[in-house]
């Protein structure tokens, strides 16, 4: 039996049709990323199909001055039926991803492809099988719900700084909001250094403030000169922000990156 293979839509107001399709080996990050390219090459909103498990509606709106790359999920049951019996050992299912998560302090990586292939030899499974259901937890946050701010009030001045050997990494202002703020964070080259995160052609940033807020990046855009990311946080922060540190953390999108590039910076 074959894995799902993943269709990609896109549809607007004037135009529909199919642009092509995922293996079933891509992470579901990685898919919603190449969506939301689409989303600004087509101007429109761009659909993911599958046969199984939920369909995904991506699309780039802008408000306020702040482009949001926007994810619903529509839960759609594959099939009516359902085995009884399999019940208390779906909520074992559900109670051990809890005790995972609690175990390692929610961060329990990726196992290696070689236990993986090992599992699934010994309890009779499809390597690809094992390795997506694994994939579909380390992503679990993408499906963390997300606030879009709503509300403008003020734009605040932060104007935080730091350097290093290579790069300034400046912290320009927030866009106050009444659920939320959007935070811009500027990098800037200052030599011909190719090996820093900027640089690379596959890295994702994040913000991490305190365990009170939720933060996630939103729009992103440069060159190796210049590169400016924007984040939003929820709850709104404080307009005076002199106290709170901002740990920006850095790494590689490549799923198979041999170098374990991340890294962070402190601001």
């Amino acid at each position: 039996m074959l894995s799902p293979c993943m269709n990609m839509h896109f549809h607007s107001e004037h135009r529909s049709g199919a642009i092509g399709q995922f293996s079933p080996a891509e992470s579901i990050s990685g898919k919603i990323r190449v969506l939301g390219y689409l989303c600004k090459a087509f101007q429109t909103t761009v659909m993911l199909n599958t046969r199984v498990g939920p369909t995904f509606h991506v699309s780039i709106r802008k408000q306020n001055g702040v482009s949001n790359l926007s994810v619903r999920f529509h839960r759609t049951r594959p099939t009516n039926h359902y085995d009884e019996d399999v019940r208390p050992l779906d909520a074992k299912l559900v109670e051990l991803i809890a005790a995972r998560k609690t175990v390692s302090n929610n961060n329990p990586g990726f196992p290696p492809n070689a236990d993986i292939d090992m599992w699934a030899q010994k309890f009779g499974l499809y390597e690809t099988f094992v390795h997506s259901v694994f994939t579909t937890l380390y992503n679990e946050e993408i499906h963390r719900p997300r606030v879009e701010p709503q509300g403008f009030r003020r734009v605040i001045p932060v104007m935080r700084l730091k350097e290093t050997d290579s790069q300034v990494f400046l912290v320009t202002h927030l866009r106050q909001y009444d659920n939320a703020s959007v935070l811009y964070l500027e990098i800037d080259s200052k030599s011909e250094n190719q090996s820093e995160p900027t640089h690379r052609p596959h890295v994702q940033w994040n913000l991490t403030i305190g365990p009170e807020y939720d933060c996630y990046s939103t729009s992103g855009s440069g060159n190796s000169d210049h590169f400016s990311q924007q984040f939003v946080v929820s709850p709104c922060l404080p307009d005076k922000v002199e106290n709170l540190v901002f740990k920006f953390k850095w790494s590689s999108r490549m799923p198979n990156a041999e170098d374990g590039s991340q890294g962070q910076v402190i601001l």
